[in-house]
């Protein structure tokens, strides 16, 4: 299975978290300080509207050992795990210059393979994947269903589709360092 989503393929785990472990992720939401920044972050931009706009909050240590523990499991391999919990407005999307349904397309160097978690159902939004980082419209896309994992090669193009008639989109996003 690791093999295959090196070479490109993308793995869906429905139920990925146990329910109590699900419910209890939903908190991370409610209850902590999110901060405004934009994707992709390590490039400047005039203000946060020019590029894609999220709220961010990177889990500490301790809440992120049981995502890395299930991640090991999947991936039966051990791992460093890096996980935001990131909230999306539409309001904002649809002020920037993503406001299309593919925001911005994207390959993350930083780390061997990338997953998202939704926490929301929409078949016309979560995440879109192309072949090529110039291409206008995605190869694949995997409609947004909560507590089903996408993992990916982190190479791969590919870009959150955003579905205009939710007010906010929430996701964690992770980062996958192969040992």
């Amino acid at each position: 299975m690791l093999k295959s989503v090196k070479e490109g393929s993308i793995l869906l785990k429905p139920q990925f978290l146990p329910l109590e472990v699900y419910n209890s992720t939903l908190d991370i939401f409610n209850n902590n300080k999110f901060y405004a920044t934009y994707q992709p972050s390590e490039i400047f931009y005039g203000n946060r509207l020019q590029a894609y706009p999220c709220h961010q909050y990177i889990l500490r240590e301790d809440e992120n050992k049981i995502f890395t523990d299930l991640m090991c499991q999947l991936l039966e391999t051990p791992i460093e795990l890096f996980t935001i919990a990131r909230k999306i407005i539409t309001t904002e999307i649809q002020q920037s210059k993503c406001n299309t349904k593919y925001g911005y397309i994207h390959q993350d160097s930083h780390c061997d393979l990338a997953a998202v978690l939704p926490f929301d159902q929409t078949v016309d939004g979560g995440t879109a994947f192309f072949e090529n980082i110039w291409d206008k419209y995605p190869d694949v896309t995997v409609g947004a269903y909560p507590n089903r994992l996408i993992v990916y090669n982190s190479q791969r193009p590919h870009s959150p589709s955003h579905d205009f008639t939710f007010a906010e989109r929430k996701v964690l996003a992770f980062m996958i360092k192969l040992k």
